[in-house]
C-alpha cells in the first residue's frame, strides 16, 4: 500500500493505493479528507475501504478492537513505540498513559519495554493496571504471569496461567506452564512438564518451539527415545 498524507491548514488529506504485487495490478486510488483532529477516524475509513477492495486476511486471527484515545495521547503512544532510546520510549508511553489511563495498549507497550530491561516488578505493575475485562485483558494477564515467572513467583504464575487456560485453551499458555513445571518440578495435582508441552504440541503441531521443549523435557526425564523423536520432529519442521 502506497500513498500520501498532506496537511492543508487544519485539515489532513490521505490518498492511498493498494498494489497486488503478485498479480502486478494496482487498485483504484482511495482518498479521504478530514480535520486534523479527526485523523484517527480518517485513517479508519481508509482502512475500511482498502478492506472492501479485497485486501482482508480471512485466515488471520481476529484482533480485538480497541478504540483509540484522543490524538495527543495517541501521538505520545506512537512516539513511545518508535523512539530509539529506552528512556525516551518510557517517557512517551507514560505520557500516553497519563493522558488516557484507559488506553490499555499503552500499558502493554510499557510492560514490554520494562520486561526487556529486566525491570520485572515495574513490568508487573504495568500489566496489572490493564482492565482484565477489556479487549486486551487476556494479553495483559499473560504478560503479568510472565513477570511473575521472571520474579520466581512460580506458584502465582502457574495459577494465573491455569485460569487463562480454563477460560480458553491456548498452546502458548500450556507451553508457559510446561516451562514453570521444568523449573519447579511437578506439584501435587498438576502434571509434569512433558504433559504440558505435549498438550501444547497437540494444539499447535507445526510450532517447532513446542516440539523442541517437549523433546527437552523428555531428555530431562532420561527418556532418550521420546527426546530423540520430538527433537527430530522439531528439526523436520
Amino acid at each position: 500500500i502506497v500513498g500520501t498524507l498532506t496537511l492543508d491548514g487544519e485539515d489532513a488529506a490521505v490518498r492511498a493505493r493498494a498494489v497486488r504485487v503478485e498479480a502486478g495490478r494496482a487498485q483504484p486510488d482511495i482518498a479521504e479528507r478530514a480535520p486534523l483532529e479527526d485523523l484517527v477516524a480518517l485513517t479508519s475509513r481508509i482502512a475500511g475501504r482498502l478492506a472492501d477492495q479485497g485486501l482482508g486476511a480471512p485466515r488471520a486471527a481476529a484482533v480485538p478492537h480497541v478504540a483509540p484515545p484522543a490524538l495527543p495521547a495517541l501521538e505520545a503512544y506512537v512516539k513511545g513505540l518508535v523512539a530509539a532510546a529506552p528512556a525516551t520510549r518510557e517517557k512517551f508511553l507514560r505520557e500516553a498513559i497519563a493522558s488516557a489511563p484507559d488506553y490499555w495498549p499503552a500499558s502493554l507497550a510499557l510492560w514490554e519495554l520494562l520486561d526487556e530491561q529486566d525491570r520485572h516488578e515495574d513490568a508487573l505493575e504495568a500489566a496489572l493496571k490493564v482492565d482484565p475485562a477489556s479487549a486486551t485483558g487476556r494479553r495483559a494477564r499473560f504478560a503479568a504471569a510472565m513477570s511473575l515467572v521472571a520474579l520466581d513467583r512460580l506458584d502465582d504464575a502457574f495459577a494465573a496461567l491455569d485460569a487463562l487456560q480454563k477460560e480458553a485453551p491456548s498452546a502458548i499458555v500450556l507451553n508457559a506452564q510446561g516451562v514453570i513445571q521444568l523449573r519447579r518440578g511437578a506439584m501435587p495435582g498438576t502434571g509434569s512438564a512433558v504433559y504440558y508441552f505435549n498438550k501444547a504440541a497437540e494444539l499447535d503441531p507445526d510450532d517447532p518451539d513446542f516440539l523442541f521443549n517437549l523433546g527437552y523435557a523428555y531428555a530431562r526425564e532420561a527418556d532418550n527415545n521420546g527426546a530423540l523423536y520430538w527433537l527430530r520432529e522439531a528439526v523436520r519442521r
